[in-house]
């Protein structure tokens, strides 16, 4: 019974691509409650993006982009134009600022989930993150 646990176990993590990847990724750990593939913003990954924008480009509908916060504030306005998970390490600390431009993100797409993120420096002062007519069954949680 013991050894039919273990082969189970390992047939698990390896038949799953999110979960290797997550494994593979020095630095912090990040366990995704989705079942897709995770593209990561800073930190010391080999393959990690160094600007948002650029992973939301690279990720396809249904995929997780998550912000290390070691390299915040990340300096971007940005546009997710996909229905993917845009989720930061830790809203005090993975800080996205907008310089003062614009919305900081600006939502096209349906069933786009924004969570963990510190949104500063927006054009309007009350808002930074825009959802357009087009977005719909959007999330956003534990953002300041």
């Amino acid at each position: 019974m013991k050894k039919v646990c273990i082969i189970y176990i390992l047939l698990m993590v390896f038949a799953n691509p999110a979960s290797s990847q997550m494994l593979t990724n020095t630095g912090h750990s990040f366990e995704s409650n989705y079942d897709t593939i995770v593209l990561y913003v800073g930190g010391s990954g080999p393959e990690n993006y160094t600007r948002i924008q650029d992973a939301i480009d690279n990720a396809t509908d249904g995929d997780t982009v998550f912000i290390y916060d070691d390299s915040s504030p990340y300096y971007e306005n940005v546009t997710v134009n996909k229905s993917i998970h845009l989720i930061g390490e830790k809203s005090e600390t993975t800080i996205i600022d907008g310089s003062g431009l614009n919305d900081v993100i600006t939502v096209t797409a349906d069933t786009v989930t924004i969570s963990n993120l510190s949104i500063v420096n927006s054009e309007h002062a009350k808002a930074g993150i825009l959802m357009t007519q087009e977005a719909s069954y959007g999330e956003i949680k534990n953002c300041i």
